[in-house]
């Protein structure tokens, strides 16, 4: 058979997520239970298959939005595990509920005061707003805060010429 023949013959949407969770579906047996599938983001400027600390939220839905059967369990492949999956259950439950931010705000706020004043003030007026529910913007806030601080230290290395912390991998690798 030619190359060409076969391509012609293969289902429209085959290669996507939702083609290789459906193949994998299949060999899901009732007694299996409910599918489960593994989710992951690439580190960046780490070796290939490294996962990164944290998800990223805007990534991950993304992907959650474009599958076809979303009471799929989705498990997450990240090195802040529980801090992840509850980033990403907040963000997918049916009932937006502003308590469930609050709850997560009682939780990061101090140590985004630490690091980054500005975002903690930009969280606080993010949930005055007892209408929305403003989730990515909560965790992209968050998550930049927690990048403010190893921004400031390159800065600082820079400034004094350590040498030696700009030559490490740290400021480099995530």
């Amino acid at each position: 058979m030619s190359t060409a023949s076969t391509a012609t013959r293969r289902p429209p949407a085959e290669g996507t997520d939702n083609y290789w969770i459906r193949e994998a579906g299949k060999t899901w047996k009732e007694e299996d239970g409910k599918q489960k599938i593994h989710y992951s983001q690439p580190a960046p400027g780490k070796r290939p298959g490294a996962h990164t600390d944290t998800i990223v939220l805007d990534t991950f839905l993304a992907f959650y939005e474009k599958l076809e059967d979303k009471q799929i369990d989705i498990m997450l492949e990240v090195k802040d595990k529980n801090l992840s999956a509850v980033k990403c259950v907040n963000a997918t439950l049916p009932e937006k509920r502003l308590s469930l931010l609050e709850k997560e705000w009682g939780r990061y706020k101090y140590t985004i005061l630490e690091k980054a004043a500005a975002d903690y003030q930009s969280i606080r007026t993010l949930l005055k707003d007892k209408s929305a529910y403003p989730v990515t913007e909560f965790y992209r806030l968050i998550e930049d805060a927690l990048a403010t601080v190893k921004r400031q230290l390159l800065k600082l290395a820079e400034k004094y010429e350590e040498v030696y912390l700009l030559q490490s991998l740290y400021f480099y690798l995530d």
